[in-house]
């Protein structure tokens, strides 16, 4: 489950931008992002244990430090929301383009296919959670088996070694700041933490092998599309590979280039299938916990139930349409902010709960979070990662 929440369409940026870094560049980076997002793992276990309850973070927020920490939370997980949902349309109307334009050598206007996607999901997501829960269902075994085949595929031709160990770009902080807050996003698991560790009972080891293998298994898987999308296309077109390191590459260019460089034709349905099912299936996810949370806030008004369920719909996507509308190129951008927002969430608030609640403790779970030297060295990357996007927004790097 958990590594299932963490997989989706981030993998599809992941290649993107870890092709600046290079090997070492990228494999340095996934494991370090790695260690911080299980500490984290941690850190939101230990805070379920130290309130002997499993409430999600603006609940524990509320307990520990009032209502304005658990006002912050609440928002920060809105804010997160509507990003992902923006970057999901914006990527899913982006591939559906290359599709078209690759089969049919025309396409629609990529606004009307942003506009059709939201339409879709909206009405989906009325129709009820049964019906989004078998729709999810089946294209995530699709998702699973088409990236299988598309990885085996694509690594029986590609040359690894073609692949630089670094870049000319790994050396410069703007490939850097783009990266992190990605790659950081593409671990987003944690809104699962209270959900498994009541699953669990909030039993120590239970919950720590979980979110051990949990969180490596997407690093295992990863690294394994990124090496064999990047490998195949060094190995049989080394102008694209130059292409995104000197450009800006949109996810839909990006599938189209990979399409272009498998040697098996056929391929080319699998990596459009694989980014297909990644973007719908993390939407719905998301969308589902928006909605959530907005019927949590109106469920108080005296409305009728079917009139609620579209107004939270409504609410859930058209502010994600409008950013995905205004914003060029907002797959890897709103990935980007995601990422920011999805530190405070993951890291700061959950760091600063952990040393409000120190002095009423009475147990520690994990004995590795009450390392306050490790507490303020996690802190303070998060802080960088912060800063990363911060400098994105305004174009400091």
């Amino acid at each position: 489950m958990i590594a299932g929440t963490a997989i989706g369409a981030g993998m599809i940026a992941l290649p993107m931008t870890l092709a600046k870094l290079g090997v070492l560049g990228s494999l340095a980076l996934m494991i370090a992002t790695w260690l911080v997002v299980y500490y984290s793992a941690l850190i939101g276990c230990e805070l379920t244990v130290r309130v002997k309850n499993s409430l999600s973070l603006s609940e524990i927020a509320k307990q520990l430090s009032g209502s304005g920490a658990a006002s912050v939370a609440l928002g920060c997980v809105m804010i997160l929301s509507y990003a992902l949902i923006a970057a999901y349309l914006y990527g899913g109307s982006s591939i559906t383009l290359s599709i078209c334009t690759a089969l049919w050598d025309s396409a629609p206007d990529q606004e009307r296919l942003i506009q059709l996607y939201a339409v879709v999901i909206t009405i989906i997501l009325v129709l009820g959670i049964t019906w989004v829960d078998y729709l999810n269902r089946l294209m995530f075994f699709a998702l699973i088996g088409l990236l299988l085949v598309t990885i085996i595929g694509l690594g029986v031709t590609a040359d690894l070694s073609t692949i630089p160990m670094l870049t000319d770009q790994t050396a410069k902080v703007s490939t850097w700041s783009v990266a992190i807050p990605v790659i950081f996003t593409s671990f987003g698991f944690q809104m699962m933490i209270p959900t498994m560790s009541g699953y669990l009972a909030r039993n120590q080891k239970a919950m720590k092998r979980a979110f051990y293998w949990g969180s490596l298994i997407p690093v295992v898987i990863y690294l394994a599309w990124t090496l064999s999308t990047l490998g195949t296309i060094t190995t049989h077109n080394m102008s694209l590979f130059k292409q995104i390191l000197t450009e800006d590459v949109d996810v839909g260019a990006f599938v189209n280039m990979l399409s272009q460089s498998a040697s098996w034709r056929h391929l080319q349905l699998f990596v459009w299938g694989v980014s297909f099912f990644a973007i719908i299936t993390s939407a719905f996810g998301v969308a589902l916990g928006l909605i959530d949370l907005w019927y949590g806030l109106l469920c108080s008004f005296k409305v009728k139930e079917r009139f609620l369920k579209i107004l939270t719909a409504i609410l859930t996507i058209v502010p994600a349409y409008i950013i995905a509308i205004l914003t060029p190129g907002a797959f890897i951008k709103a990935l980007g902010f995601a990422g920011m927002i999805l530190v405070i969430i993951a890291i700061v608030l959950p760091i600063y709960l952990l040393f409000k609640s120190d002095a009423r403790a009475d147990y520690t779970a994990f004995n590795i979070t009450q390392h306050k030297g490790l507490r303020v060295l996690v802190l303070g990357l998060a802080l960088g990662l912060i800063g990363c996007e911060i400098g994105n927004l305004f174009n400091f790097f």
